[in-house]
């Protein structure tokens, strides 16, 4: 995908997409229940995959040039690193009752000893 370019079936692919979806969002509220949760399982899985997209493109989009020395690290720190959580949308927004190693991502996981879990969490 770097240097290619979509095609002219792609392009028609795309537009018959947006159509598509376009008008499944105006159905939505007078759709059948059982077509409607159709839909919305197939938009879930959509969404993944674009919500993965948009995470990488934003965070590669937001990285300096290379050789550029404007990154933002504190004063005499070697290297710095953030993980997905703090630099795009994770699928799930938030959880309450949270228990001890739940997975936020690929790349946290929250720990603690409570008993009765009354923590709760939401990305902003």
């Amino acid at each position: 995908m770097s240097q290619e370019r979509w095609s002219f079936l792609d392009r028609l692919a795309y537009r018959s997409s947006l159509t598509l979806w376009s008008r499944a969002v105006r159905t939505a509220k007078s759709a059948d229940l059982s077509d409607l949760r159709l839909v919305r399982d197939r938009a879930r899985k959509m969404r993944h995959n674009l919500n993965e997209l948009l995470q990488v493109a934003d965070t590669r989009l937001a990285l300096p040039r290379i050789g550029s020395l404007t990154f933002p690290k504190p004063g005499g720190t070697d290297w710095f690193w953030r993980p997905n959580l703090w630099r795009g949308p994770l699928d799930i927004k938030g959880a309450s009752s949270v228990e001890s190693k739940t997975a936020f991502g690929d790349e946290v996981t929250l720990f603690h000893d409570c008993r009765l879990s009354e923590l709760t969490l939401r990305q902003l």
